[in-house]
Parts: structure tokens; sequence; C-alpha cells
């Protein structure tokens, strides 16, 4: 039996994906108001998300890191969709009401990694946290 060799070329929108699906599983659990959200921001487009998924297991089964991924991805990613992705993700951590160290820890990577200034990034957290803390009105 011959195995298929899989060659995954990043493109933006892969990217993005992935970064998102990263960060959904990162504390263990992806529930399913992470997984609607990451449908709608693909705005539905099954093949992306199962590339990313593909993906993700390929780089597993390989051992290759997460930093390998961000290496590769800010090769092709303009500057504009690394801050597009990073305030996404941030969005995405607020669904469950309950940031994990772990997603915490990844975002601060991300930012890292792609080379942005993780204190003005927690600005916009602050307002994402206002904006989905809607206990207020309970």
């Amino acid at each position: 039996m011959f195995k298929r060799k899989r060659n995954f070329e990043l493109t933006p929108k892969l990217s993005f994906a992935i970064a998102m699906l990263y960060l959904a599983s990162s504390d263990g659990i992806m529930n399913k108001e992470e997984v609607r959200y990451i449908s709608a921001i693909m705005h539905s487009d099954i093949g992306v998300l199962n590339k990313a998924n593909q993906y993700i297991k390929y780089a597993i089964q390989r051992n290759m890191s997460f930093y390998h991924f961000l290496k590769e991805s800010k090769k092709i990613l303009t500057d504009s969709q690394k801050e597009c992705i990073i305030l996404n993700l941030i969005d995405l951590m607020f669904l469950d009401e309950d940031i994990s160290p772990y997603e915490e820890k990844l975002l601060k990577i991300i930012i890292k990694e792609y080379e942005f200034n993780y204190d003005e990034y927690l600005k916009y957290k602050n307002i994402m946290y206002i904006k989905n803390n809607h206990t207020i009105f309970i």
C-alpha cells in the first residue's frame, strides 16, 4: 500500500483557519460556539476548514511544532492579515467566557512570532472583554 505524500501550500486563508483551530483546541476542548464562530469567520468554507484540520493532523504526525506553522505563515501574511488573525483569535478566546491559560499562552506566542507588541493587543483584549461581558445585564 502506498501512502500519498501530502504537500500543504499555506495560503493566507488557510493560515487563518489553522490559527483559529489551534487556538480553539489549545485548552483541549472545542465547544460548539467555537466551531460555529470559526465556521462563520471562514464563511462556511468547508474545504478550507477540512484542509486546516488535515494540516494540523499532518503536523502532529510529523512532530512539526506550532512554531514551524508560525514561521511559514509569517512569510506569506501581510501585516494586515496577521492583525486580522490576532484580533479574531482574541474574539474567539471570549466565546466560552473562560480564557484558559493555554489560550492566553498561545496568543502571546502568536503575537510575538508575528512581531507585534503584546501590550498593544492587551488594549484590544480588554475592549473585547467589555464587549463580550454580557453578565453585567443579569
